[in-house]
């Protein structure tokens, strides 16, 4: 649960990556947080959004992965809508 739960996001890479996890508000598409960071191949990584203050609305993850030495195509992951109260 995204309002109550632990605002944890986990990612893995096949390969080294590069991360950047964005949350956007569903309504204008604007930038609600913005995180990012390196990834080594195998190992799981912990995003955290606890200490971020979005305050009520509806929300989307967007995630994007790319090679940092050698990128090539960007891989896109998008959450469903996630309501705050």
């Amino acid at each position: 649960e995204f309002s109550s739960g632990d605002r944890l996001v986990e990612l893995r890479c096949d390969l080294d990556c590069a991360w950047e996890l964005r949350v956007t508000r569903s309504g204008t598409g604007g930038t609600a947080a913005l995180r990012r960071g390196f990834a080594r191949a195998g190992s799981t990584v912990v995003a955290s959004l606890q200490t971020v203050k979005l305050g009520s609305g509806s929300f989307r993850l967007q995630l994007s992965l790319t090679h940092p030495v050698n990128p090539g195509v960007t891989a896109l992951r998008e959450s469903t809508e996630l309501k705050l109260p």
